[in-house]
Order: C-alpha cells, then sequence, then structure tokens
C-alpha cells in the first residue's frame, strides 16, 4: 500500500474516532445534567439535641447515611412563612439509616430563603424536608420511619443556614440550586413521644451531600476519554 492511503486511512480512522468520542462525551454530560440526580449522603458522628428526649436513644457516636434524588428542574409551588420559596416537586426516594434505625420517603420538598428571616436574623437558608409538621392542614405524611423508646420520627430535614457552622452567604435569589451545597449541613431527625407534644429532634452535623453518577454516564465518559488517548497514541 502506498504512503499516502496509508496516511488517508489513519486519518479518516482518526476522524471517526474523535466524532465517536465527541458523541459519547456529549452523552455523558447530558446524562450528568438531567434531572433528578442521585445524592448520597452522610453525616459526622455525635447526634445532639439537648440532655433529654429521644437524642439520649442514640449511641454517642451514631451517624446516619443514605440516599436521595433530588430535581433542580422542579417548579415553585408556594411560599413559607418565612418568605422562603417552596418547591414540592423536588425530591424524591429517601432511603437512609441513622444508628441503625431505617427510614424512607417517596417525595419531599425544598425550601429556599435568600435573605430571609430565620431565627431572629435574615439569613441564606436551604432546606430539604420530606414531610411537614404534624397536624398541617392537607399535609403529605408517606414517610416510613421508626420508634425510639416512646418517640416516633414524624419527619427527615437537611439544611444549610447561614451564620451556622461558618456557613457565609451562599444563595444569589431563590432558585432551586443546580447542585446542592458541598459545605456540610445538618440533619435533623424530628419525632414526637406517644402523648404527641411538638416535636423533638435528634441532629447530626457534618452532614455532607454528593452527587452518584449513573453507570452509563460514567461508562461512557471513560469511553471518550480512551478513545480521545487511542488517537493521541496513534499520531505519535
Amino acid at each position: 500500500m502506498k504512503l499516502g492511503k496509508i496516511r488517508s486511512t489513519r486519518a479518516v480512522v482518526r476522524t471517526f474516532v474523535v466524532s465517536l468520542a465527541a458523541v459519547l462525551l456529549a452523552g455523558a454530560a447530558g446524562a450528568a445534567s438531567a434531572s433528578p440526580v442521585a445524592y448520597s449522603f452522610a453525616t459526622a458522628a455525635g447526634p445532639y439535641g439537648g440532655s433529654s428526649g429521644p437524642v439520649g436513644l442514640f449511641a454517642s457516636d451514631a451517624t446516619a447515611f443514605g440516599s436521595f434524588d433530588y430535581d433542580a428542574d422542579a417548579a415553585p409551588t408556594g411560599t413559607a412563612g418565612n418568605g422562603a420559596t417552596r418547591y414540592s416537586g423536588s425530591l424524591f426516594d429517601l432511603s437512609g439509616t441513622a444508628d441503625g434505625h431505617v427510614f424512607s420517603d417517596p417525595t419531599g420538598y425544598t425550601l429556599v430563603g435568600n435573605d430571609v428571616l430565620t431565627s431572629g436574623q435574615y439569613v441564606d437558608f436551604l432546606q430539604l424536608t420530606y414531610d411537614p409538621p404534624p397536624g398541617i392542614p392537607g399535609g403529605t405524611y408517606n414517610l416510613v420511619g421508626f420508634d425510639v423508646g416512646d418517640y416516633t420520627l414524624v419527619n427527615v430535614r437537611m439544611f444549610w443556614i447561614e451564620g451556622q457552622n461558618g456557613i457565609t452567604d451562599f444563595l444569589d435569589d431563590q432558585s432551586l440550586p443546580a447542585v446542592l451545597p458541598s459545605f456540610p449541613g445538618i440533619l435533623a431527625l424530628d419525632f414526637v413521644d406517644a402523648s404527641g407534644t411538638p416535636s423533638q429532634s435528634v441532629f447530626f452535623g457534618g452532614l455532607s451531600v454528593s452527587p452518584v453518577p449513573e453507570p452509563p454516564t460514567a461508562a461512557m465518559l471513560l469511553a471518550g476519554l480512551g478513545m480521545l488517548a487511542f488517537v493521541g497514541w496513534v499520531r505519535k
């Protein structure tokens, strides 16, 4: 085979491989940006929440972990009492474990507040909430929880509040964040006792949430990068 034909064949192969790699990488990027996105969550050790109540029924080094789906494309559905915007179609498929106790919830909502009044101050506020507080008319209560002693789990919340744990201003408006915060937040498990008194919370600090890559996305990304590496090797 003549040298010109060899070079021409190599050029065609390189063009094909580069085009295929571009398609794979674009597919990976598209899959990664699609909603909803699966997230994992985990907390640091050491629940807290006062000297009495349900917190004393958890191990001192207890942690919580699990997963949920977050849809950043959900539309606003209302306004909370503190002025935060509510997004009811933003959370799905919560599944978690706290000190060996399992909980789950198929749907939830997100509250986004930019400079809203919280605990007497105007702060940025982001909260993922799975059930509304007990007794709210029209609320959807679908949490599958657990009991500890005389206490029953009635809600799960994850939140980030400006001014807590060194968190500074982190919201520009009240749109749903495209990506959840990378800095630590707090997980709250809300309980009521057998008499139905106002809820008491067990808090876990050091909450971290991270997107979970979809297997097809990771495969497409690796395949695309591998093809580009092959083209680079052929050119040597």
